[in-house]
């Protein structure tokens, strides 16, 4: 779904599993790469850890496994390509900066 607005619902294995995938990619990241004496990375890594820990908790069956992701806060994006030499303003389009995430 382009809507930026849009609440996506994850709920087949296959994408549950990808999740899974992606957000052990972001725990591996954020070890590798952020300053671990600063209040953000803990607050995000114990975010991020506990999100891992519940998907890898229990199989991926039964109707009673879903995420939510609920776009709460957006900003305007300038489209790449869209500049026309200056003549009107580039284009946009609104993406979701901020996002509730439901386990």
């Amino acid at each position: 779904n382009k809507d930026a607005r849009a609440e996506l619902k994850i709920k087949k294995i296959r994408a549950m599993e990808e999740l899974t995938q992606i957000v052990s990619r972001l725990v591996e990241e954020k070890l590798r790469a952020a300053d671990p004496s600063s209040d953000r990375y803990e607050e995000d890594l114990d975010k991020l850890l506990t999100v891992q820990q519940v998907l890898q908790s229990h199989p991926f069956s039964g109707i009673n496994r879903k995420v939510q992701i609920k776009p709460s806060k957006w900003a305007a994006v300038p489209e790449a390509g869209s500049a026309d030499g200056g003549a009107a303003p580039p284009a946009s389009r609104e993406v979701a900066v901020e996002a509730l995430f439901i386990l």
